[in-house]
């Protein structure tokens, strides 16, 4: 029996939206935790050669990957994302958590779910984020977490995937954010106040392009207040867990940043594909590139679409 794009997802629930774009089914998937609803989203198409799960980052959502998916689906590639709890149309105050690993063990709940459908496709997994900033006594701590959720996903699944593509992902922490009194200042003010709002990003780094930081700031989806200070400490933890081993990392990746990224240490990714020891490994620096790498201008993303999805497109025979 052929299977269709379009049927039912078992473990999902469809969203009767008639304001949905044409071509994007909508979902709901409980989460990991409290059982919390999660919002999804699946571009699907009718025939499709291969999956890809897509995973936004701090106070983002994934209605802003549409370009991305639809560039995907030209691929015969079957993409799907979820709002992270706290993000977006998902449950959750914004930007509260328990731990970092349930953005992770969510993200693989919904990918198991596609993968009952589509059990024999090869799979991507595309990580990115964009970010916010944590100040504790005049030092910023940027996380570019989608990519680093990427990470960890695959680190705890590391067979799962064809490939990882992390853009702009954070995997360091700016040395003077990184003082042991800074990280327990950090640590205290998390115990106590573990959902103070600490500063907030300015948009006009994500992007040379003014229109996507024009459509940053007036996105009602999109969160524009401060970090949580637990979040930042939870995603300080998973970035130095991340570090220590990325030494035993085998699996196929593409990482790509921008040499003017100013809100996510281009530094960590370089480190990280000299110590993995994965013999599939590819790192792209952009010149002149900010963070968010496909809302840069037209003719940017344009280049970094097309490798993108010739990297894909290699790995996926």
């Amino acid at each position: 029996m052929t299977t269709s794009a379009f049927d039912a997802i078992n473990g999902l629930e469809q969203i009767n939206n008639s304001g949905s774009p044409e071509g994007i089914v909508e979902y709901k998937l409980k989460s990991v935790f409290k059982n919390y609803s999660l919002y999804a989203r699946h571009w699907p198409v009718a025939s499709p050669k291969a999956i890809a799960i897509i995973i936004h980052g701090a106070g983002e959502h994934c209605g802003r990957y549409d370009e991305m998916a639809s560039l995907l689906n030209k691929e015969s590639i079957y993409a799907f994302a979820n709002d992270h709890i706290g993000h977006g149309r998902s449950d959750g105050e914004k930007l509260c958590l328990d731990k970092f690993e349930t953005y992770t063990d969510d993200c693989h709940k919904h990918l198991l779910l596609v993968q009952e459908r589509f059990p024999d496709l090869k799979v991507f997994c595309i990580g990115h984020s964009l970010i916010t900033e944590l100040g504790i006594i005049g030092t910023y701590y940027s996380y570019s977490m989608g990519g680093l959720i990427a990470v960890d996903l695959a680190v705890k699944i590391p067979k799962a995937f064809a490939g990882v593509v992390l853009i702009s992902p954070c995997l360091a922490i700016a040395p003077e954010a990184a003082s042991f009194f800074t990280i327990m200042a950090m640590k205290v003010i998390s115990f106590f106040l573990p959902k103070m709002q600490i500063n907030r990003i300015d948009a006009k780094f994500v992007s040379r392009d003014e229109k996507e930081v024009e459509s940053y700031n007036t996105d009602p989806l999109v969160w524009h207040g401060g970090l949580r200070a637990h979040f930042c400490k939870e995603v300080y933890d998973a970035v130095c867990k991340i570090t220590k081993i990325s030494k035993s990392i085998e699996w196929p990746y593409l990482v790509m940043h921008g040499d003017q990224d100013k809100l996510c240490e281009i530094s960590g990714s370089e480190s990280f594909h000299n110590a993995a020891r994965s013999s599939d490994k590819t790192y792209k620096r952009y010149e002149g590139f900010y963070h968010a790498l496909h809302k840069e201008p037209v003719d940017s993303r344009k280049i970094i679409f097309e490798d993108l999805l010739k990297w894909i497109n290699d790995r996926m025979d």
